[in-house]
């Protein structure tokens, strides 16, 4: 895809995290085998193309070796640099691009390989940082048209606690998708979505709520395992979804 505006190319070379990787690969050759719980590695080879609100993220994924485990796919991180405020991607793979940015404006990217075969993320990222291109504010124009609600931000999950609270339930909650660009309607309600996770990887819906207003959801009937939260902004303005933002959560 052609980005408007002209183009500006960032590359990072995480050159820390390729030699972590070149010496697990090097131990596994050597027939040493790492211990249960073992993290896969993070991607490598990160660059960023950007325009004035868009970027387009490329990486590597790390090379495996025996006693590792295997990338399944990857969570990105965009975070404004000035007040944190996160586009995010789960579960994508390269090249994956983050749209409704601000021109002029400095982010910071981090990438972090998942692996199914160990249920578990790269305990460091890939690291990368860009500026994406200002606009002419005696040039620019009104959007024509707002989009969907952007992504929900600062989405966390803990169990619920407390003398007398229920042992299978969990609290979920988030801020407000941002709207500070003007080109995304506001979230008028959420939908809550709720997925079990195997021991093998595999995935199952466990339950789907929407029409929520508050930002906040309190998840009831857990049992002992892994589960994967989802949560997307609606917007009445435009009858129309946001994309998904999810969290690991671990009832205990």
């Amino acid at each position: 895809m052609t980005l408007p505006g002209n183009i500006r190319t960032h590359h990072l070379a995480p050159l820390a995290l390729a030699l972590f990787c070149a010496l697990a690969l090097a131990l596994a050759l050597a027939g040493v085998a790492y211990a249960q719980g073992q993290t896969p590695c993070a991607p490598t080879n990160l660059s960023v193309s950007s325009s004035d609100t868009e970027a387009t993220i490329t990486w590597h994924a790390p090379e495996p070796g025996e006693g590792t485990c295997e990338p399944t796919d990857y969570e990105v991180y965009v975070d404004r640099v000035s007040d944190g405020d996160r586009t995010a991607g789960s579960e994508v793979l390269s090249p994956w691009t983050a749209t409704g940015l601000e021109p002029g404006t400095d982010y910071q990217v981090l990438v972090f390989t998942y692996s199914a075969d160990c249920d578990d993320y790269s305990t460091e990222p890939a690291e990368a940082t860009f500026t994406t291109d200002g606009v002419d504010a005696a040039n620019a124009e009104e959007p024509a048209e707002k989009h969907a609600p952007k992504r929900v931000r600062r989405m966390r999950a803990e169990r619920v606690q407390g003398e007398g609270e229920s042992d299978d339930s969990a609290i979920l909650t988030w801020n407000p998708p941002s709207t500070k660009n003007g080109k995304h309607h506001a979230a008028t309600d959420y939908a809550v979505l709720v997925i079990r996770v195997a021991e093998n990887g595999d995935k199952a819906e466990v339950s789907n709520t929407d029409e929520i207003t508050a930002t906040q959801f309190t998840v009831e009937g857990l049992t002992e395992g892994n589960y994967r939260f989802k949560v997307a902004a609606y917007s009445a303005d435009c009858n129309c979804w946001g994309t998904w933002r999810s969290v690991k959560y671990a009832h205990e």
